[in-house]
């Protein structure tokens, strides 16, 4: 009899109901939220073996930021509306006292509100992992930086040393060219003069005929001497 004055206390007891049907939907996106987390760490820690790492990661972690905000606005919204949700009085008459004591609204309330306090901490935890994960994946990225700086710096310290070394090998090309012109304008010499040497001028003989000819294996040493020194000259000119 008389249901009609119960109707409020039926409405207050259904919004806490469906609140916390909500808390335990919404807990369950933070466990969404989390193995997310774990996914980009697990791609953080192998990002070396993947060299678009970077652009995934950062989208991956741009996803979780906008899934956080969103989560974090329905949970004020959610503390919001347990601070403004009216809980009736208890009725006057014994139904109403028995139906309010049946429901126990304001116990209800309690553990919703207790709920959304808890998820607020764990909300907080999901945002302090977040930070972690930009700081690491902004590691990530410096590393990824520097590395490539050092191979740009590698690359380029071989490729001045190729370019010492193709200089050296320009000036010993130029002197053997001119080592070469050298030997080729004494041969042209030799075949028009023929077997002429300065040996067999009166002057020279004198020297030649005691020191050389009658000398064993001398000519044999004056000849590696002169290679020696030509050598010594050419290679002191190339330094």
């Amino acid at each position: 009899p008389n249901s009609r004055h119960h109707e409020p206390l039926l409405a207050a007891y259904l919004q806490f109901v469906s609140m916390d049907l909500f808390v335990r939907n919404y807990f369950a996106r933070m466990f969404i939220i989390s193995d997310a987390m774990k996914t980009t760490q697990h791609k953080i820690e192998e990002s070396e073996k993947d060299p678009n790492s970077i652009h995934k990661i950062r989208a991956m972690i741009a996803k979780i930021s906008k899934e956080i905000i969103l989560m974090e606005e329905i949970l004020s919204y959610l503390a919001e509306a347990l601070d403004t949700i009216f809980v009736p009085p208890e009725p006057p008459e014994q139904a109403g006292r028995a139906l309010y004591e049946r429901l126990q609204i304001n116990e209800l309330k309690g553990q919703v509100m207790r709920r959304v306090k808890d998820l607020k901490k764990n909300m907080n935890g999901a945002i302090h992992d977040l930070e972690v994960l930009r700081e690491t994946s902004q590691i990530v990225s410096e590393t990824r930086m520097f590395n490539l700086n050092e191979a740009v710096v590698y690359n380029t310290r071989n490729l001045c040393t190729l370019q010492n070394a193709n200089e050296r090998m320009s000036s010993s090309l130029e002197t053997m060219l001119v080592v070469l012109s050298g030997s080729l304008a004494f041969d042209i010499l030799d075949r028009i003069t023929g077997d002429w040497t300065v040996v067999n001028t009166e002057w020279m003989r004198t020297f030649v005929e005691p020191m050389l000819r009658n000398t064993p294996s001398m000519w044999f040493f004056v000849n590696m001497l002169f290679w020696f020194l030509l050598g010594s000259m050419i290679i002191k000119f190339m330094h």
